[in-house]
């Protein structure tokens, strides 16, 4: 059973540095954003699917090392959790895998706010797009409305557009 969790411990750390890694793509995404770096942007996010393929990969495997644990700890395979794990191993194991999966859960919680303060710099940037497009064309955020001969309705278009609109 020692060698089950030794192996165990291992996924965990490969686990956390991938979300370290994770961690360190969603800063330079961040960054790029900030920047207005297209290329450091796509380049964050190219090492951010890289990496949600290693996750998931090494997530399967500790989801299986669990499965195999479970009938030998007369456990549930599909109920048996790290924290339950922890309980059941001897003291050499499970102060270690307990460090572990406090430390997973605050790389986790740092993901999450990475994540949700990435998401509030792209809406800003699409809104900012969106209101360049706005003030280009001259249109209105309800959009254009064009009379029969083609032209723009003036009596709609609330700013002078920087780009003729007269195709």
């Amino acid at each position: 059973m020692n060698d089950y969790y030794t192996y165990l411990i291992e996924l965990l750390e490969k686990e956390m540095g991938t979300f370290r890694l994770m961690l360190s793509a969603l800063e330079a995404e961040q960054k790029a954003l900030i920047a207005n770096d297209v290329h450091g942007l796509d380049e964050a996010v190219e090492t951010q699917k890289a990496l949600v393929q290693r996750a998931a990969t090494q997530e399967q495997a500790r989801v299986k090392i669990i499965q195999q644990m479970a009938p030998m700890l007369q456990e549930d395979p599909n109920t048996l959790t790290l924290r339950r794990l922890i309980e059941l191993a001897d003291a050499s194991f499970s102060e270690r895998m307990a460090t572990q999966r406090e430390e997973l859960i605050a790389l986790q919680d740092q993901l999450r706010k990475t994540n949700r303060q990435n998401s509030v710099l792209l809406k800003q940037s699409m809104r900012y797009v969106d209101k360049s497009l706005l003030i280009l064309t001259g249109g209105t955020p309800m959009g254009n409305r064009y009379v029969k001969s083609g032209r723009a309705d003036a009596s709609s278009a609330s700013l002078q557009g920087v780009v003729n609109q007269v195709v």
